[in-house]
């Protein structure tokens, strides 16, 4: 989809030849690929084709209230794409004067699929600079999830959606008990390497035996305005946050 450009003028004025420009030209194919999937499958209102988005690996997040968490992004323009390392990807979708991001990981189908939805951050994040403080806010994320110590790891957490998500106590207890702290407790020496990023996501790549983990780090919001119905995040929250990991191999 192409988003339409507005002009002005009198009667008089030249008609521009120019197509409207479209901001998926210089996507990663793939990326394209997947927004006519999300597009797709938003259309068809079936919460079945909906959660197919979802991650492989994870079969838990077939659920209606996970159709619904997707089924924001129907109708909205992509506003950019972009893929990192061609293994992650984020969407920007227009929603009014605020933006939406759809962040992306390759799967065991070598296609994308959904990993989360970012409403809360408000603005563009394709075509923005990597923040290279993600590489220390990914090693306190290692160094924490296995250690099962609940300040250490509610200081790591992504805190609006994901396993970090919802009271202290059960954030806790669902990042404690994520596969990504179970592989770290069990082989120590597992590194987090670069994939790439924006200004707002990093991705990383964990490998232990025959685990292959994307994993994702994200900004908490800093938009002026939150979208209704979201709450201040929880105290000590910290500004990169462990979002989530997935199993790819």
């Amino acid at each position: 989809m192409a988003l339409a450009l507005a002009g002005c003028g009198g009667d008089d004025a030249p008609v521009s030849s120019e197509a409207p420009a479209d901001p998926l030209e210089q996507a990663d194919p793939r990326v394209v690929k997947l927004q006519r999937r999300v597009e797709r499958a938003l259309a068809s209102g079936d919460c079945d084709r909906i959660n197919r988005l979802n991650p492989l690996s994870r079969p838990d997040f077939r659920t209606p209230e996970r159709c619904e968490s997707l089924r924001r992004l129907e109708g909205l323009e992509p506003a950019g794409g972009e893929s990192y390392g061609g293994r992650a990807a984020v969407l920007d979708y227009a929603q009014g004067e605020r933006t939406i991001s759809a962040v992306a990981i390759l799967d065991r189908d070598k296609r994308f699929h959904l990993a989360m939805i970012d409403g809360f951050l408000g603005e563009p994040t394709v075509g923005t600079k990597l923040d290279r403080a993600f590489g220390g806010a990914a090693k306190r994320t290692l160094d924490a999830l296995p250690a099962g110590d609940c300040e250490a790891v509610l200081g790591i957490a992504y805190r609006r959606t994901g396993p970090g998500a919802g009271p202290d106590k059960t954030a806790c207890l669902q990042l404690q008990q994520y596969p990504l702290s179970t592989l770290l407790r069990s082989d120590p020496g597992a590194k987090a390497k670069l994939i790439g990023g924006n200004e707002a996501f990093a991705f990383f790549r964990v490998r232990s035996g025959d685990q292959d983990l994307t994993m994702i780090m994200a900004r908490q919001e800093r938009a002026p305005e939150l979208p209704d119905g979201a709450g201040k995040l929880p105290s000590g929250a910290p500004q990169l946050g462990f979002a989530g990991a997935f199993d790819v191999r």
